[in-house]
């Protein structure tokens, strides 16, 4: 999946998943859908939820803001994935190639993971710490699971 590094800011994340969410059934082009992904990876991010998958240096970037993303951008991102999955370009392209089943695992487990920062028994927070060096302080982000 290719990173859209101007992903930083709700409003941007939104606009992308709404590309795919507001499009008619199955005519989001390929590339809106990858964006789309994308955007719904960085809600996954900032509620604590990364994959395994992420280079370190966008769950940095993404995690450097740990607000959470709303309730309802969470929704949001969850409709733009399952959209993708039923019916798209995207989908169809890695039909064509044959490679749909790995493709919908990866995003089977971005679905799992949007689901998951939804339920309050994942508490993401962060703890904030002022280093003397710095006008912002640095930041590290902790997630805490019931059990």
């Amino acid at each position: 999946m290719d990173w859209a590094p101007d992903l930083t800011t709700p409003g941007a994340v939104e606009q992308a998943l709404r590309a795919v969410v507001d499009a008619p059934a199955g005519l989001a082009d390929a590339p809106t859908c990858c964006r789309a992904l994308a955007a719904a990876e960085v809600v996954a991010i900032r509620n604590g939820h990364p994959s395994q998958d992420v280079p370190g240096n966008v769950k940095a970037s993404t995690h450097a803001d740990v607000t959470p993303s709303t309730p309802a951008l969470l929704a949001l991102a969850r409709q733009a994935v399952q959209a993708i999955e039923t019916d798209s370009e995207l989908k169809k392209l890695f039909d064509v190639e044959r490679s749909v089943d790995a493709w919908l695992e990866v995003i089977r487990d971005l679905q799992a993971r949007l689901s998951a920062a939804s339920r309050p028994s994942d508490v993401p927070f962060a703890v904030r710490r002022r280093d003397a060096g710095t006008a912002h302080g640095a930041t590290e982000g902790r997630h805490i699971r019931s059990r």
